[in-house]
């Protein structure tokens, strides 16, 4: 409840009263609330958008790299990868996975054998567990190590299109050649017909079955 005093004073004979109340706690924190309400629901509104928005940018990253952690060479991938410095800033384990496993793939001095292969996919696992982590996943590494599909059929396919570019470069530069065999060749009926009588006749003559005709200088035949 709110006190007043009370004060009189007198000018020109007449008394003039004046009453000046005193503002309580209470009443300061309900003129605070009322003014400053208002400033403070929009403050949390945009602070509410902006951790969804922050939350829904890690979440397409995560999805992006389990989607395509079967898939040896992906855009899609590349991409993700290169969106954790961004997405997951001071994230310290995600970084550290994140730089283990980015090392690993452009180390250019190793050979990409079965080796180099399988320890990709343990260094993706442990990466994107700890991406789980951070976003509330409790997903081991071994079950992201072990799940995912991607058909054969899509390897042999990529490895396809690969070697063709290779060749095409290749070939290029004058390092490869086009094989080429000749299967057939055009023919006239007419010189078939002309070289089997050329040969029916050779025969006939070394077979004593028609004369050999010779011709002398004096145009008498023989």
């Amino acid at each position: 409840m709110c006190s007043q005093h009370v004060v009189v004073y007198k000018a020109h004979g007449h008394q003039l009263f004046v009453a000046i109340m005193t503002i309580t706690a209470d009443t300061w924190a309900i003129v605070s609330a009322t003014g400053l309400g208002p400033v403070l629901a929009v403050a949390l509104t945009l602070w509410r958008e902006a951790a969804k928005a922050k939350n829904s940018r890690r979440l397409h990253v995560f999805r992006t790299l389990m989607a395509t952690r079967r898939i040896h060479i992906s855009n899609d991938h590349v991409s993700a990868i290169n969106l954790v410095e961004v997405d997951f800033y001071k994230c310290r384990n995600v970084e550290a996975a994140w730089k283990e496993y980015r090392n690993h793939l452009i180390d250019n001095g190793k050979l990409e054998d079965q080796y180099w292969r399988e320890k990709k996919e343990n260094l993706l696992a442990k990466f994107l567990c700890e991406i789980g982590v951070v976003l509330g996943f409790k997903i081991p590494a071994i079950d992201i190590f072990r799940g995912g599909y991607a058909p054969k059929g899509w390897e042999h396919r990529d490895n396809r299109a690969t070697n063709a570019v290779e060749y095409i470069y290749e070939l290029s530069q004058g390092k490869r050649s086009v094989p080429m065999a000749a299967t057939s060749f055009p023919v006239s009926q007419d010189a078939v017909d002309k070289q089997n009588s050329v040969q029916d006749a050779l025969f006939k003559t070394l077979s004593g079955e028609r004369p050999l005709k010779i011709k002398s200088e004096g145009g008498v035949d023989a």
